[in-house]
């Protein structure tokens, strides 16, 4: 007799096959990589171009800063300021370097939230939090798609790079629907 896939199996599936798709192009990648190029590309940059991406990257992770504090106040933790900005900080920086921001944007404020709530509660808020961070790649695939960003040299060389972009896009108004159908709440609430 021959069995089906579950759902269940499915969803642990999908996750190994994702990393194995990730580790597979970021070895094809590696491969491509030239830290001279880099350097040169560094070097013709101006001064003011080099100080502008060093701030814009620190505004980049100083952004997503605000999902610790929502995050926090959700739970009804009320911790100082400069404290939560350092915690994010640390967060949002190794998930920008390490990658697999999921994981170890669990992880991390876990680790570092876990003293000043119930672990329960903050597993099942984090949990919540993920597909929102999710959602901001869906408008920024949204921006790629529509011409906003500049990406014609990436789709161009990278065919596989299409259906990621609309999967991601996918993600948006899924997690719209699914939010208002377990939260019973109307769209204007929503959007």
């Amino acid at each position: 007799m021959q069995k089906r896939f579950s759902w269940k199996q499915l969803k642990w599936l999908l996750p190994f096959l994702l990393i194995g798709l990730i580790l597979y192009q970021s070895g094809q990648e590696l491969q491509n990589l030239s830290l001279a190029a880099a350097f040169q590309t560094l070097e013709a940059l101006t001064g003011f171009e080099q100080i502008a991406l060093i701030g814009l990257g620190l505004v980049a992770v100083l952004t997503m800063t605000g999902y610790d504090y929502f995050l926090l106040r959700s739970l009804d933790v009320h911790l100082p300021l400069s404290k939560v900005l350092r915690a994010a900080w640390i967060t949002n920086a190794m998930k920008g370097m390490i990658g697999f921001g999921g994981v170890i944007g669990i992880a991390l404020r876990t680790s570092l939230y876990r003293p000043y709530t119930d672990t329960l509660r903050l597993l099942r808020a984090i949990g919540w939090m993920t597909p929102t961070l999710i959602s901001g790649l869906s408008l920024l695939a949204a921006g790629v798609l529509f011409g906003l960003f500049p990406a014609g040299v990436l789709t161009e060389t990278k065919q596989w790079i299409w259906p990621v972009l609309l999967a991601t896009l996918a993600v948006l108004p899924l997690y719209i629907y699914v939010t208002r159908k377990r939260s019973n709440l109307d769209w204007p609430t929503l959007l």
